[in-house]
């Protein structure tokens, strides 16, 4: 068994921001900000993305800290 998204042929895939699977385009979940768009596999990816980046000192993406 995989855990690796089965990305049908001639579909486009992504990779997550957080985790790099490859996503297929179509079920991507994709947050935006002001200046470019993340795609992620689940909110699980999302949540673990948003919290590194405030770990950092960067704050939320696209929350304009």
């Amino acid at each position: 068994m995989t855990d690796k998204p089965v990305t049908p042929p001639g579909e486009p895939a992504v990779p997550c921001a957080a985790c790099l699977k490859e996503v297929p385009l179509g079920t991507a979940f994709t947050p935006e900000g002001v200046d470019y768009v993340e795609h992620f596999c689940g909110i699980g990816c999302h949540r673990h993305f948003i919290a590194e980046a405030k770990r950092r000192g960067a704050g939320a993406p696209g929350s304009g800290a």
